[in-house]
């Protein structure tokens, strides 16, 4: 599902990436950008110790949600061929299987649709050792008035 990077006109998630990379939640999970192409970008993050819950030692939910809503939002504009602002309008993540311990989570994002005020996204988060590990079924409303 992955492919080697393309330019798309206006707008280059790995470019964007290289700047803003270390902000926010994407500093603090060590959010990597990975691949794209025309409509999908691929983001990857490690699972890291410090992170896991102490008592079942598995990797919080709130990580693969902001690697995956990562991941569609760099999809949609990637899509668009530049940045446009807006805001999760639905976000549905279900879990398939565990995520082993210590195993780096990729996540595709893909914009499948667009309208005038809605972009619709699919997806899926895998690591190396599983096929998927969770899907992602997303929506996101623009914001501005174009």
């Amino acid at each position: 599902m992955t492919s080697a990077p393309v330019q798309t006109a206006g707008f280059d998630p790995g470019r964007f990436w290289r700047r803003f990379a270390s902000e926010g939640h994407n500093g603090l999970l060590q959010i990597q950008y990975v691949s794209h192409g025309a409509d999908h970008v691929v983001l990857a993050a490690p699972c890291l110790p410090e992170l896991l819950t102490p008592s079942e030692r598995v990797l919080p939910d709130g990580v693969l949600i902001t690697l995956l809503d990562m991941a569609g939002t760099l999809a949609i504009w990637t899509r668009l061929g530049h940045f446009r602002p807006h805001a999760t309008l639905d976000l549905r993540v279900d879990h398939i299987e565990a995520i082993p311990p210590e195993a780096e989570i990729k996540a595709y994002g893909a914009c499948y649709h667009l309208t005038k005020q809605v972009a619709y996204v699919r997806g899926h988060a895998y690591t190396d050792r599983s096929a998927t590990v969770a899907v992602l079924s997303a929506t996101y409303a623009f914001t501005d008035q174009a």
